[in-house]
């Protein structure tokens, strides 16, 4: 009886130890976003040393919440039954949104989430991680997070409501990119200045 309760011990701490991540309440009423924003950012990744950064997400519940509200971009261009349709279609729901990858993460890093195929249900407060040990070099590492929006609807065509499925990838041939985040490796010295190609205007001192 020792021995099953040591194993399953055991196997419960390497599932937590790669799949923990547990979306914070504070944001069940939000909109669409995803927290920490790109000014927060993520936490500096230490060589050697195990890392991980949550991301909380509260997926969008329609395709007009998806694009921050940009109607623009939102009219579905296509034939159906042999007729050319052009509709509006901001208020169809996302059925769900996928974070197909992630590219530029430091080697040994890796996304993962709450739901383990990362397809992550619309309206739905979820949360995901980048976790892993790197021993990269000292740098800056932007990443970008390649994203699928699945939807449905139906089309009135005069003479019949035709349901539609649609995703963003079928409909315009790529995804969504998330950009704007990076993670900083260190060697933990303290003395590694980083270039971010970033600037800012500070006050001029003493103030005459």
């Amino acid at each position: 009886m020792k021995r099953i309760l040591l194993a399953l011990t055991i196997i419960l701490s390497c599932t937590n130890l790669y799949s923990q991540c547990t979306p914070n309440p504070l944001y069940q009423d939000s909109t669409y976003s995803i927290w920490p924003d790109t000014v927060t950012n993520l936490p500096t990744a230490y060589q050697g040393i195990f890392y991980e950064a949550i991301f909380d997400i509260k997926t969008p519940g329609t395709l007009l919440e998806a694009t921050g509200g940009d109607s623009s971009i939102l009219y579905l261009d296509t034939m159906v039954m042999g007729i050319q349709v052009y509709e509006f279609v901001g208020g169809w729901p996302v059925d769900s949104m996928e974070l197909v990858s992630v590219s530029g993460l430091p080697t040994g890093l890796a996304l993962g989430c709450d739901i383990s195929n990362c397809v992550l249900p619309g309206d739905f407060l979820t949360c995901a991680y980048v976790n892993g040990t790197t021993n990269d070099n000292n740098g800056v590492y932007p990443i970008t997070v390649f994203v699928n929006v699945y939807t449905h609807g139906v089309i009135d065509l005069g003479f019949i409501q035709y349901p539609y499925s649609t995703d963003l990838y079928s409909a315009l041939g790529n995804y969504e990119e998330i950009g704007g985040y990076k993670i900083v490796v260190s060697d933990g010295t303290g003395i590694e200045i980083f270039n971010s190609q970033e600037f800012s205007l500070l006050q001029n001192i003493p103030n005459p």
